[in-house]
């Protein structure tokens, strides 16, 4: 998205294609449209990411070298979030990866009901929010198009803004 390209810029580099939504499958969509087939393409990848850019690029005719660039990890000490969070209460919980899920969903039920208990639950674009559903957590806001931090975190603040004060 359109995020990404902006840090590739200030990297250095040239970017040239950037879908008008920050999904795999609208980058796919792009890739394809701009004519892949018989090219060499360069995806550094997550150990988790979705097969599916990769196949879908590779289904149009282009030779894709997918090596895992980081690992995605995450610790999930239940003590740790009763412990910070004491006496408080969470009004927005920000899921910005399936990954960050699985991490909610390793805590006991006593620390994902302290986070979740009347917290608006903020998801970065629809694989996450599918993940949480698959957790039995329903999202409350996702933002449309753009999948930035800063996006989730605006569809998060709008929500909050509709809420009565307690």
């Amino acid at each position: 998205g359109e995020a990404t390209a902006v840090a590739a810029r200030d990297a250095g580099f040239e970017v040239r294609l950037v879908p008008n939504d920050a999904l795999a499958e609208a980058l796919a969509s792009a890739l394809i449209g701009a004519g892949v087939a018989g090219r060499r393409l360069l995806y550094p990848r997550a150990d988790k990411a979705a097969p599916a850019l990769a196949d879908r690029i590779r289904a149009a005719g282009a030779d894709v070298v997918d090596p895992v660039a980081y690992c995605t990890t995450g610790e999930s000490d239940s003590a740790d979030v009763r412990r910070l969070l004491g006496t408080r209460r969470v009004d927005a919980v920000v899921f910005c990866s399936p990954s960050a899920v699985e991490s909610l969903v390793a805590l006991d039920a006593e620390s994902r009901a302290r986070l979740l208990d009347g917290a608006v639950v903020a998801s970065i674009g629809p694989r996450t929010s599918a993940a949480l559903r698959a957790a039995g957590v329903e999202p409350h806001c996702e933002p449309a198009g753009d999948r930035s931090f800063d996006a989730v975190v605006e569809a998060a603040t709008r929500r909050l803004a509709t809420l009565p004060l307690s």
